[in-house]
């Protein structure tokens, strides 16, 4: 637990930077489309 608390999280990309959404938009739709096609279903 003492390293977990003295290690420094990792500045991650959010949605309010928009070269990062702009990459993400593409993977978002993909899986939305995977998901109306299978809603229904068992898919796992």
């Amino acid at each position: 637990m003492v390293a977990a608390r003295r290690h420094v999280p990792v500045d991650e990309p959010g949605f309010d930077d928009i070269e990062y959404c702009v990459c993400f938009e593409p993977i978002l739709q993909v899986l939305a489309d995977h998901l109306s096609r299978t809603k229904g279903r068992e898919v796992w």
